[in-house]
């Protein structure tokens, strides 16, 4: 989610003023003021869109406004007078409720150049896909008619070396970036800006709990939470995956990565699989 003056944007790139000014004087909205003129946009990655089953420009056009509200509800700018200190010790920070501006925004938006789908997001039927062998063969066979017409030479070493490297994404180290990958989906990094005092922090969420708190410094592994310790894990498998093998940076490396993996088994946020190293 972004939030900022397009004002700014909308001089600092002054070959789009004329085309604005026209569009939202439509609106009754002045750029040349002295107010400020705030947009609100979400950026949705195709995973999330594919989510609800949506994988065609028309599907989503349908349902825009269903997932601009979706998202508002995700992303609330909330009242400070309705959460307490107590509510946020508590994991229960999501009860803080939504500035009116806020809900005003959110059943404001309208596309009204398409027909929007009267059922519900949470309604849409996901679409099952299974990948088949011959889905892969015909993947195969597009991508070496690419190569042929580049002049790539398609035999049985370019497929040995193809079957090795595939080989190598199950290597330990694949591995412990996919676990990484998987502790994703628990926590996300959210940048707040507080507009009274100017402050630009950031803020951890834990997606099951909506607990939100501020970075703090990183001290031991064992003094960290989960979202620190998750985090520093993710940040020494990556300088891990990027040091020669059997060099002295690689065996510390894994050193370092064996005392964080311990404590994320500890805390069982990752199974207790046996690694070779």
């Amino acid at each position: 989610m972004r939030a900022y003056n397009k004002k700014k944007e909308l001089f600092a790139k002054k070959e789009k003023i004329e085309l604005m000014d026209e569009y939202l004087s439509m609106y009754d909205i002045d750029i040349h003021g002295i107010e400020p003129l705030w947009n609100v946009e979400f950026e949705l990655h195709r995973a999330y869109i594919k989510s609800f089953g949506i994988s065609t420009v028309d599907e989503l056009l349908q349902n825009a406004e269903s997932l601009f509200k979706k998202c508002m509800d995700n992303i609330r700018l909330i009242d400070p007078n309705t959460i307490t200190d107590k509510m946020i010790e508590s994991g229960h920070s999501n009860r803080a409720e939504s500035m009116p501006i806020w809900n005003t925004i959110k059943e404001a938006y309208r596309i009204n150049g398409f027909l929007q789908s009267p059922i519900t997001l949470e309604r849409l039927k996901r679409k099952e896909y299974k990948y088949t062998e011959q889905k892969a063969i015909e993947e195969h066979i597009a991508l070496g008619r690419k190569a042929k017409l580049h002049g790539v030479v398609i035999g049985v070493p370019f497929y040995e070396e193809v079957s090795r490297k595939i080989e190598e994404q199950f290597t330990t180290k694949y591995r412990l970036k996919e676990e990484v990958e998987k502790l994703k989906e628990h926590f996300e990094d959210i940048k707040v800006f507080n507009m009274e005092s100017g402050e630009t922090y950031r803020v951890r969420v834990d997606k099951q709990t909506n607990a939100a708190y501020r970075l703090n410094p990183i001290e031991s592994f064992s003094s960290l939470t989960d979202y620190e310790l998750f985090k520093e894990h993710e940040s020494l498998v990556s300088k891990l995956l990027k040091h020669p093998i059997n060099s002295i940076e690689e065996k510390t490396a894994v050193h370092k990565v064996q005392l964080s993996r311990k404590e994320l088994i500890k805390r069982g946020l990752v199974e207790d699989e046996p690694m070779p190293f």
